[in-house]
């Protein structure tokens, strides 16, 4: 009898056929990578190693405003209004973003807030990768998926906001 193994994304490890149950067998050979990228507008304080690390290991489509010498003087409305026009998830490091006030939750595409301060390379690194396997669920079920939704990235979890049906404000913390 010919023992068949299988590959399980994102690891690369092999796994014989008989340590899965059906359905984990059926998860795994029905796996199929998204079709759609994050298209991302980063603001200016993102860091160039992020955006980096996202266009070159995750794939994202990036519109970045550190390499737009004229939009690094602009105010956050503006980069607002750019991420709603281009239709891109704004990713920043900038909490003024959460204001709901200021930056309403059914006129944005999403809006990706890391609260990092102080933190280290690595944990930013993996906030990211955490996003992008939020972003990779999201998104694979519908292009619009973050449309009305802010999240606020930490190293122990995200606060996610939206608003509900019946326009009651909803903000829930998840741990990782």
């Amino acid at each position: 009898m010919v023992k068949k193994t299988y590959s399980v994304h994102p690891k690369s490890r092999q796994i014989d056929e008989s340590e899965l149950s059906s359905r984990e067998l059926k998860d795994i050979l029905s796996w199929r990578p998204p079709k759609r990228k994050p298209r991302i507008y980063a603001d200016m304080d993102v860091p160039k190693y992020l955006i980096d690390y996202a266009r070159d290991k995750l794939k994202w489509d990036i519109f970045c405003v550190r390499e737009n010498d004229e939009l690094m003087e602009q105010h956050d409305y503006y980069h607002f209004e750019g991420a709603k026009q281009l239709k891109r998830i704004l990713l920043s490091f900038d909490d003024a973003f959460l204001n709901n006030r200021r930056f309403k939750l059914l006129e944005t595409d999403g809006i990706i807030v890391f609260s990092n301060p102080g933190k280290s390379q690595l944990d930013s690194l993996i906030m990211l990768i955490r996003v992008n396997e939020l972003l990779i669920d999201l998104l694979r079920r519908d292009s619009r998926a973050m449309k009305g939704i802010k999240i606020k990235m930490t190293t122990t979890g995200f606060t996610l906001k939206t608003l509900s049906e019946s326009s009651q404000k909803i903000s829930k913390f998840i741990l990782w």
